[in-house]
């Protein structure tokens, strides 16, 4: 027993001797909280969360008992404050922020802080979830790092009408109001987003908005979720995958689908006859579609998509 205790004092901690790239590497695996824990393993450990290049900070990971609420988002706050002011200034890969902004404890201003450092620390992946915000800092709008941006259940937030994110690849807005179809239109252009290759736009009200035209000659996938009756317009040449959710078919020239290879069609189209017009212009819509597919390798159409088809074809 005693020469077993012996050798367990002389074990080396091989983890703890891991170059710091390494630790890194396995510290950012971790949820934040717990890669915060892990400093009390030795002073090298509470170097390596100084470093860390992704930050994601949930406020479900603080969560509060009955009276304790109100604690819990200082902590929640207090936390975030001290993993910024602690980081060592590096390169911030991904930041990612989910909180409510209750305009007591947590407030527009402690997220613009948040998010201006993760902007001024060259951050290529950002996401933002959070009720009751309706600024964020103009700079986000502008980011030439950025290549990923997320921005989820945020209905208040205003938009800037200066748009330009040259490095942008991914964009995803879910939840998102927009009352401005200058905005928009410049947002799905290749002038604000010249190198654009995921477009996400799922359940966002769109108010006063009535034609919307996505031209990104980059673009490679799109996914289009939304109940408002608008007239949609698509210029992506390039365009492999497609998922579409609407009650007006999109308009799409023929060049452009023959480079589909995957498409998802959905529609909800209401009582028609066959005068009506907005019934006669979703089958024409529905007819270029059809034929413009000539690449296509996976195709879902909607029950709606085939009724209206169908209806049609029985009065030609």
């Amino acid at each position: 027993m005693k020469r077993l205790r012996c050798c367990c004092a002389h074990e080396k901690d091989r983890i703890s001797n891991l170059p710091d790239l390494i630790r890194s590497r396995i510290i950012s695996f971790l949820p934040i909280k717990d890669a915060v824990r892990s400093t009390i393993l030795s002073r090298r450990w509470g170097k390596i969360c100084s470093t860390l290049s992704k930050l994601k900070f949930r406020q479900s990971d603080f969560p509060a008992k009955s009276g304790e609420r109100i604690q819990r988002r200082f902590d929640f706050r207090n936390f975030v404050d001290r993993m910024l002011i602690l980081h060592d200034g590096s390169d911030v890969e991904t930041f990612s922020l989910c909180a409510n902004v209750d305009g007591q404890v947590i407030k527009s201003h402690n997220v613009n802080v948040w998010f201006t450092f993760a902007l001024q620390h060259n951050v290529k992946e950002l996401s933002f979830s959070s009720k009751n915000l309706e600024k964020l800092p103009c700079s986000l709008f502008t980011c030439t790092t950025l290549t990923v941006l997320s921005l989820l259940h945020s209905p208040d937030l205003k938009w800037p009408t200066t748009i330009k994110l040259p490095a942008l690849k991914s964009l995803e807005l879910r939840s998102v109001n927009f009352d401005n179809e200058n905005v928009i239109n410049n947002l799905f252009s290749s002038f604000s987003c010249p190198v654009l290759e995921y477009l996400s736009v799922m359940h966002c009200s769109l108010h006063n908005i009535r034609n919307i035209s996505i031209s990104i000659p980059s673009l490679k996938f799109i996914m289009l979720q939304y109940k408002d009756d608008l007239n949609v317009s698509l210029t992506c040449p390039t365009l492999q995958k497609i998922h579409y959710l609407s009650n007006i078919a999109p308009v799409i020239s023929s060049e452009d689908l023959s480079s589909i290879l995957s498409a998802h069609f959905q529609f909800h189209e209401p009582n028609i006859s066959s005068n009506d017009k907005s019934g006669s212009s979703f089958h024409n819509s529905a007819s270029t579609i059809l034929k413009g597919l000539c690449n296509v390798r996976t195709l879902d159409l909607g029950s709606g998509f085939i009724e209206v088809r169908l209806f049609f074809l029985s009065f030609s």
